[in-house]
């Protein structure tokens, strides 16, 4: 009884622990929206909120707490998951997603604002991911040191979120030519033709740049 009475008070203390640590996460909400339209363009629409009063909590002073803020850096990767498996990016989304083959965004905090809510867009034309429905989680990797260098670390994830994958094409878009018209300080346009064969193209639908 005694061995059994010692084990239920240490299961009580691992768990009272677990708790405290989840109290002081600083990603503390992701929220998904699917079907989101944006400019015309449909896709999802994720509001992260990170609340950094775990360092208020730690540096109870106005002396420390502002040393601990004045140089913290943070930052957070977030990446979409099917199946626990990355989903990679489309075609021609690299100038959004970086050279990885992955959809993920680097975004940096700003600890002294106390508490921020960022919110992005991806629209469904970036995942490549068939048609039809798709069963999708976001997950979010935040690290981070204060101004005394004190490391911070969390990995949390969305809840599962279903949506209707449209039919998405790619296209080809060929330019052999381009024409400048320039005003002069008395509005009269001028005319500047340019022709080269290998003349780099950006389409930006919203504030996406493709680049083909």
């Amino acid at each position: 009884m005694k061995h059994i009475n010692l084990l239920i008070l240490f299961l009580t203390f691992l768990s009272g622990n677990l708790f405290a640590q989840n109290k002081d996460n600083i990603i503390r909400d992701i929220q998904v929206q699917s079907d989101f339209v944006e400019n015309g363009v449909k896709g999802l629409r994720i509001s992260l909120t990170c609340d950094y009063g775990v360092l208020r909590k730690k540096y109870d002073s106005d002396s420390l707490l502002e040393k601990a803020l004045g140089t913290a850096r943070f930052s957070y990767t977030l990446a979409i998951l099917q199946d626990s498996v990355q989903v990679k990016q489309a075609f021609g989304y690299q100038a959004a997603f970086g050279k990885s083959d992955f959809v993920e965004l680097k975004m940096r905090c700003n600890p002294q604002s106390g508490s921020e809510v960022t919110p992005l867009f991806i629209p469904y034309a970036a995942l490549k991911l068939k048609e039809g429905k798709q069963s999708l989680t976001i997950s979010a990797d935040l690290t981070g040191k204060d101004g005394f260098n004190a490391t911070y670390k969390q990995n949390t994830r969305s809840a599962v979120f279903t949506f209707e994958k449209p039919i998405t094409k790619i296209f080809e878009c060929s330019l052999d030519s381009l024409i400048v018209k320039p005003f002069d300080n008395n509005g009269q346009a001028g005319t500047m033709n340019y022709s080269e064969p290998m003349l780099p193209i950006w389409i930006s639908p919203l504030k996406w740049e493709i680049w083909k």
